[in-house]
């Protein structure tokens, strides 16, 4: 299961949850992304 868990206006956060078959939690995954936009999303 993946969530933003901040949002701004170019940043965002990002946490997710691998579970098994059983539902027992193996993995946690966190991510900063960065937001482009406009002008400067071009050849990206």
């Amino acid at each position: 299961e993946a969530r933003v868990t901040h949002r701004g206006k170019s940043v965002g956060y990002i946490e997710c949850e691998i579970v098994d078959e059983a539902g027992k939690r193996i993995a946690t995954v966190n991510s900063t992304c960065l937001v482009l936009r406009g002008d400067m999303a071009k050849g990206r």
